[in-house]
């Protein structure tokens, strides 16, 4: 018997092709914020206390003095590959609406300052980075 031949793989192609008609187009979001019921569990779980890695909790008084080791692990990237801050930005620059898109309930302040949330991108991959190169040395 062939695959075809079965009603359910039938009726599962009728589905999708009804899904293909009715369905928007998916968004690009990758990156949710916690669901308030969750979070309302126990939220002090959720907000950082030492570091903050993109926009949903950048800039809070916990996590902002670690903004100047962000900043230091920018300039020794830069110096280890050997490379201008220019030719960063300019790989990267093309990426970054789809960035912004990633995220689910993007404040009004990044949408706004698209600037600023280029910088906190870098920042925040460079410092990765380094987190990441350390721990595997």
């Amino acid at each position: 018997m062939a695959a075809g031949d079965n009603k359910w793989v039938v009726d599962i192609r009728v589905q999708l092709e009804k899904n293909d008609a009715e369905m928007p187009p998916r968004k690009n979001q990758s990156i949710y914020r916690v669901p308030a019921c969750i979070k309302e569990l126990n939220s002090k779980v959720y907000k950082p206390q030492v570091v903050s890695f993109g926009p949903y909790h950048h800039g809070g008084p916990d996590v902002a003095p670690m903004e100047e080791h962000k900043r230091r692990a920018l300039l020794h990237f830069l110096t280890k590959v050997r490379k201008p801050i220019d030719e960063l930005v300019l790989a990267m620059a093309a990426e970054v609406q789809q960035l912004r898109d990633a995220y689910q309930g993007l404040d009004e302040k990044w949408k706004a300052d698209k600037d600023e949330f280029f910088q906190m991108i870098i920042l925040d991959g460079c410092f990765m980075h380094a987190r990441d190169n350390a721990h595997r040395h």
